[in-house]
């Protein structure tokens, strides 16, 4: 504990004390004065001391009073201290009283008194001076006998049994005191720790209302802008495919002659004009697509779908665009292929994105469409292909709108990225999922899952071109 604690405890206890004592003092006053008022003439003089320990006792407290007040606390201790001392020897100027136990034992207070205000040394000097005090005013007085002596030994010994009680106890007292300051301390500390804790969370909160304010808002932003968005993007996609549907039949029309003679170099360009126009048609339609994907509106006329017809439909299709790359198309679809639930037309569209970008970045070797039955109720679709391929890193990547690989801008293959966006989510919506496997400089790998139809359903007839090409059914240009 701190001396500084201890000490203002002291003082505290100081003042209680004072005071506690001259009430004492001043009751005594008057118990004396009244006895003195009823007691018979012959028996008033015995009462002509009695204004004695009294007075001084009120003396000693306003002096020790005096002297704590002017920051002299332990001076006034001392006094009060040796005051009521020298009071209780008073007792001894009583008429009739041979300084009886009963006065001697006021000496035990004053002296577990200076164990409490001083310290536990102060309590053995207190006793020590309480001690040689009486038996020297009381050999003064009563001469220097045995019989004077006698009674004084047993008020005396328990003085002394007092100091050595309150130096032991002291140190109990002090650690006791030393605990509960230290633990009123710590009390204190924590309220202030909890109210600094509550206003910071109060600051919190206050913090945290206005963010989820200001999330609302930007979250009723978004969805107003996202909206405007979708609701731009399909407008400008109706818009635009009127005039370019115009475009690719014009061009087409033109090139064919149908409308006079065209040269060479003329069918070319109109070529080239219809292979633009298809594309950017191309391009309004997954713009227009993902539009309504996002904003909920993509529905699908969902049925059974014969996969394996789909897929050598769209083989046939991509065979056209391999005619001057030494690439190999394998087609592997595994005999008695269950039908599957789904929009023919979005999965046809899945399949030829998937081996439209096989397309692209293969430059030699294979590419291969391969189906079969996974187990639980859903069947595999991969498109395998001997291409550049996909870092690790670039996974999440290219299944985000508009994001395509580095090698792609290296080597000038620049598309919409679009394609794989759509498609996953195209798959998604079929109840399967998409994902990439690749090793760089080794070809990827793409592969998606399709729910199977309900089983009480009976199998397509895998047409017999498929059944006798399973594996060793290749489409080989060089």
């Amino acid at each position: 504990m701190r001396d500084a604690d201890l000490q203002e405890l002291q003082k505290d206890t100081f003042t209680v004390v004072i005071f506690l004592v001259a009430t004492l003092a001043l009751i005594l006053f008057y118990v004396m004065l009244l006895a003195q008022s009823f007691a018979a003439p012959a028996n008033q003089g015995d009462y002509r001391f009695w204004w004695l320990p009294s007075t001084l006792t009120a003396v000693v407290c306003v002096l020790s009073y005096k002297l704590y007040h002017d920051d002299h606390f332990r001076w006034a201790t001392y006094v009060f201290v040796g005051g009521l001392i020298l009071t209780v020897l008073s007792f001894m100027l009583w008429p009739n009283s041979d300084f009886n136990t009963l006065h001697v034992y006021l000496l035990l207070l004053i002296v577990a008194m200076a164990g409490l205000l001083i310290s536990p040394q102060a309590a053995a000097q207190t006793a020590i001076f309480a001690v040689a005090a009486t038996l020297l005013v009381a050999f003064y007085f009563y001469g220097f006998s045995w019989q004077t002596a006698r009674p004084l030994i047993a008020p005396l010994l328990m003085t002394c049994g007092m100091a050595v009680v309150s130096w032991v106890s002291s140190d109990h007292l002090t650690t006791a005191m030393g605990w509960a300051l230290n633990s009123q301390e710590r009390a204190h500390q924590r309220t202030q720790e909890l109210f600094e804790s509550q206003q910071e969370l109060k600051k919190a909160y206050q913090l945290l209302e206005t963010t989820n304010l200001r999330l609302k808002a930007a979250e009723a932003a978004a969805v107003e802008a996202n909206r405007l968005k979708t609701r731009f993007i399909t407008n400008l996609s109706h818009e635009l495919r009127t005039p370019l549907n115009a475009i690719i039949n014009f061009s087409y029309i033109l090139s064919k002659s149908h409308h006079g003679a065209v040269t060479q170099e003329q069918a070319d360009y109109l070529n080239r004009i219809h292979n633009s126009g298809e594309l950017l048609l191309q391009i309004v339609n997954d713009l227009l697509d993902l539009a309504k994907i996002e904003a909920g509106q993509m529905e699908l006329f969902k049925e059974q779908v014969d996969l394996a017809a789909v897929s050598q439909s769209v083989m046939t299709t991509v065979s056209g665009l391999i005619t001057d790359k030494p690439v190999e198309l394998r087609q592997e679809i595994a005999p008695a292929l269950p039908r599957i639930i789904g929009d023919e037309t979005r999965l046809r569209q899945v399949l030829l994105n998937l081996l439209g970008n096989a397309v692209k970045y293969t430059d030699r070797g294979s590419i291969t469409l391969r189906a079969a039955q996974n187990g639980g109720g859903f069947v595999k679709v991969s498109v395998i292909d001997t291409g550049i391929g996909i870092r690790p890193e670039d996974f999440e990547r290219i299944f985000e709108e508009f994001q395509q690989t580095e090698e792609a801008f290296a080597l000038r293959k620049v598309g919409t990225g679009l394609g794989l966006p759509i498609s996953k989510k195209f798959v998604e919506l079929h109840g399967g999922k998409l994902w990439v496997e690749s090793i760089p400089g080794h070809g990827a790998a793409f592969h998606f899952t399709l729910p199977v139809a309900p089983a009480d359903l009976p199998f397509p007839e895998i047409p017999p071109v498929l059944s006798q090409n399973f594996v060793e059914s290749k489409v080989t240009t060089s």
